[in-house]
Order: structure tokens, then sequence, then C-alpha cells
């Protein structure tokens, strides 16, 4: 089972998870709202890191994936910001059906707050939580040390997507919450 895991945005972050395993994550900087074929581009390495062919012509050749964004929110105050992110979401998707047609699974969007909860960061300032999901990360992975915080994210959501969807093997992503629990 593949599960691709974005967090949408211009300065976005993709990620992948098969089995019990991270196998891919890569800062996507700088992408305009109207352009897919940098979000193609991304999905296509990420898929072929996750052991899945590409056509010659860009397309999936043979398996299936999950793909899953982050959920975006926006209150009156931040609403056009909402929208903005909300647009980069949709082309994502979008992306995705084109290079997988119909193997590529659109999963439920992923609330910040239910990543977050699984290393016991759901609550305190921003700046924080993202500092914590960026320690676990490297914890685990530190030679991922280069990636900015839309790849992070794109991480957390992977995984969380990925165990939904009922991975085994990410057992260990329990210890993180338990010890963030305890050093409080």
């Amino acid at each position: 089972m593949v599960t691709l895991g974005v967090d949408p945005g211009a300065e976005a972050g993709i990620a992948a998870c098969v089995g019990g395993e991270l196998v891919y994550a890569q800062d996507v900087r700088r992408v305009a709202e109207s352009d897919p074929w940098v979000r193609i581009l991304a999905i296509q390495a990420a898929l072929r890191a996750s052991g899945l062919r590409i056509t010659p012509g860009g397309r999936l050749m043979s398996g299936r994936f999950g793909l899953a964004l982050e959920a975006q929110f926006g209150r009156p105050a931040t609403m056009r910001s909402a929208l903005k992110v909300a647009g980069h979401a949709s082309t994502w998707e979008c992306s995705g059906a084109c290079v997988g047609g119909s193997a590529c699974e659109v999963l439920p969007r992923v609330v910040p707050s239910t990543w977050q909860a699984l290393l016991g960061a759901a609550k305190g300032p921003s700046k924080e939580r993202k500092a914590r999901a960026r320690a676990a990360v490297l914890e685990r992975w530190p030679h991922l040390e280069h990636l900015r915080q839309g790849a992070i994210d794109a991480v957390w959501i992977a995984v969380t997507a990925h165990i939904k969807r009922g991975a085994t093997g990410w057992e260990w992503v329990d210890g993180i919450k338990e010890q963030q629990e305890g050093d409080r």
C-alpha cells in the first residue's frame, strides 16, 4: 500500500509511505496555484520512490496509491489565505488524478490537529507544535534535516493517512506521544 501526503501551498511538501516505511519526503517550493506541472512531477517522483512505475507519458503504469492532503480552515480574518491554499490543494488532487487516473484514491483531508495529536503536540503555540513535529521527524530520520516545514508536515500527513488506511509497522509513533506527555 502506497500513501502520499501533501502539505499544499506555495511552500509545499510531499511524502510517501509504503508498508511500515517512509520512503520519500521532499520540499516542493514556489508552486503557483495554477501550475499543475510541478505537482505532477513531484507526485511522479514520490511514486517512483515508492516502487511504482510511471509510463514514458507520465502516467502510473500499474498499482494504486492514496493521496492525502492537509485540511484547510479559515476564520473571517484569514479566509482569503485559506481559500488560496484550498485552491492549491484542489490542484494537487487534480494532478494526482492526472498521473494515476482511477488508481489514485483521493483520501479524506487530514486535519492538522489529528497528526499533531499523534505527536502529543495538538496544543500549545504554533511554533512549539512545528518544532515538535520537526524534532520527531529528525529523531527517526536524521537524513531529512534539509527539509523545510511543508515537507515535515507532509511526512506527518502521510503517516496519519497511512495508519488510518490500516498500515502496520508504525507502532513506534505511539511512543512519541507517550514521551511528549512524560516530558510535561
